[in-house]
């Protein structure tokens, strides 16, 4: 097997020229390596987590004490993924709600082996990082994360809105779509 540039070469997924240092909302979604359930169980009371979704939520729970910056908002952990909101505030503590997309030209961008300090993608490197140092000195060797991450730039009140209710209802939707898999059939006849 040999490498090919054209075949190997993973492009990134974000906004090229974007700033993600810049202070403004963003929307994370994460998954478990080959989307195992390994975080909990969706019952009719909701999501039960596992030990290793325990310690997810911690890791999640500390990132503002690891990046003053950074706060969190609405979160869900699913079984075998997670969403959730950050919040970057500008280092003079202003916090805003979303975006400011008119920034065209970048601060910083990221290159590979070249983090950005305090970037969306550090910040997110450096949770994955923890929280499986942590599962796996829990007896859990084999847990990973995906390799990337989707994301998506919050762009107004009414895009935080929307994202709040979509990670709100996420465990009942899911619950939902699994009780009744064929219900969805049944809706469009």
């Amino acid at each position: 097997m040999y490498y090919s540039p054209m075949r190997n070469h993973r492009r990134s997924i974000r906004l090229r020229g974007f700033d993600y240092t810049q202070a403004g909302g963003y929307y994370v979604t994460l998954c478990v390596k080959d989307r195992k359930p390994l975080l909990g169980e969706i019952s009719q009371g909701g999501i039960r987590l596992s030990t290793i979704g325990e310690i997810v939520k911690g890791c999640w729970e500390e990132i503002p004490g690891h990046f003053p910056h950074a706060t969190l908002d609405q979160f869900v952990i699913m079984p075998d993924h997670m969403h959730g909101i950050i919040v970057l505030v500008d280092q003079v503590g202003t916090r805003p709600a979303v975006s400011r997309q008119k920034n065209v030209l970048p601060r910083r961008c990221e290159q590979f082996s070249r983090p950005v300090s305090g970037s969306l993608s550090t910040i997110i490197r450096s949770f994955k990082s923890a929280s499986s140092k942590r599962i796996h000195s829990e007896g859990c060797s084999t847990f990973a994360w995906q390799s990337r991450f989707y994301e998506h730039i919050i762009r107004d009140g009414q895009d935080l809105g929307r994202i709040r209710m979509y990670i709100m209802n996420n465990v009942s939707k899911w619950f939902e779509e699994n009780e009744n898999p064929g219900n969805d059939l049944a809706k469009e006849a």
